[in-house]
């Protein structure tokens, strides 16, 4: 049996919590739904526990889910924290764009907040307005 945490299980993992769902996970990392299925029944064999509770309507993270999440996101953002800065991949300056209020509230949060954890010296700006608005600005 593994004894360590598998990076890609765990990206997994983060992508299953975000999305409720196996088949959104999978579009999301690049897996179908079954290979992403198989990857929670290995992580669920190095955890020793369920992690995942299984329904019609889609996943849901158990107690012991939850807090590996926890540790999943810290773990996932130090290693690629410590992969940029290696690489010499460190970004700096400002990204600008813009997006559809309709995507504002559901997508922005968590992408705004990953993209800041890799890239703490980038300053983003960012246009939420309806599509019309943002047409006109465009041109």
């Amino acid at each position: 049996m593994t004894t360590f945490l598998d990076f890609d299980l765990l990206r997994s993992l983060l992508a299953v919590a975000e999305t409720g769902s196996l088949g959104k996970a999978g579009s999301r990392v690049g897996r179908t739904q079954s290979a992403i299925s198989m990857q929670m029944q290995r992580l669920e064999e190095v955890a020793g526990q369920p992690l995942l509770h299984r329904g019609a309507r889609g996943v849901t993270l158990t107690a012991a889910g939850e807090r590996l999440v926890v540790h999943a996101g810290e773990l996932l953002r130090r290693h690629d924290e410590a992969l940029a800065e290696l690489r010499g991949a460190r970004m700096s300056g400002v990204l600008r764009f813009c997006c559809p209020e309709d995507y504002a509230v559901a997508l922005l949060p968590h992408l705004l907040q990953g993209f800041a954890s890799l890239h703490p010296q980038v300053q983003m700006e960012v246009v939420c307005a309806p599509t019309p608005r943002l047409l006109e600005l465009l041109a």
